[in-house]
C-alpha cells in the first residue's frame, strides 16, 4: 500500500561533509517555510568553514510551502546566509517538480547557484568542483536569460 501524504512530523539533520567543502542538510516529512528557516539558522556557524550546501529532501513534502513562500524563502537566502554561494538540491524524480524548478530558478536570480539533482553523488561532485564567481553567475543565469517575456 502507498501512502500519499507524509507526517508532519519534521526531522532536520545538519552536518559539515567529511571533506569541510559543503554543508550537508538533510530534513524528512511536511516542510513549512519555519522548518527551512530554522535549519538555515542552525547551519550558519558551518559557513565559516564552507560557501556550498547540499540540501537533500529526498524524504520530504513540499505542498506545504506556495510559490510565494518559495519566492520568500530563496530571496530571503542571502539575507539568512550571506556566505552561500552554491547549492546542490536533491530530490525524488516526479516528487515537486514544480516546485524544485521553481526554487532553483529564484536562487539563481538573487545569487545562489543552485542545481537539482536526483541522487547524491553526483550533487556532492558538483559541490567539490571549482569554479569561479563569475562562471557559476553566468551558468546560473544563462537559462533564466533565454526564457521569452
Amino acid at each position: 500500500m502507498v501512502e500519499r501524504s507524509m507526517s508532519r512530523h519534521v526531522t532536520t539533520q545538519v552536518n559539515l561533509s567529511a571533506d569541510g567543502r559543503y554543508i550537508k542538510v538533510t530534513q524528512s516529512g511536511l516542510l513549512r517555510p519555519a522548518d527551512i528557516k530554522k535549519a538555515r539558522a542552525t547551519s550558519l556557524p558551518l559557513y565559516d568553514k564552507c560557501d556550498a550546501v547540499l540540501v537533500d529532501y529526498r524524504a520530504v513534502d513540499l505542498s506545504g510551502l506556495s510559490f510565494i513562500d518559495l519566492d520568500n524563502l530563496a530571496a530571503e537566502l542571502k539575507q539568512d546566509v550571506p556566505k552561500c554561494r552554491r547549492m546542490a538540491l536533491v530530490g525524488k524524480e516526479g516528487i515537486s517538480e514544480k516546485y524544485y524548478a521553481h526554487l532553483v530558478n529564484v536562487c539563481c536570480l538573487k545569487g545562489v547557484d543552485t542545481r537539482l539533482f536526483r541522487e547524491l553523488a553526483p550533487a556532492e561532485n558538483w559541490l567539490r568542483e571549482e569554479h569561479s564567481q563569475q562562471r557559476n553567475l553566468t551558468a546560473c543565469l544563462g537559462p533564466v536569460a533565454a526564457i521569452p517575456a
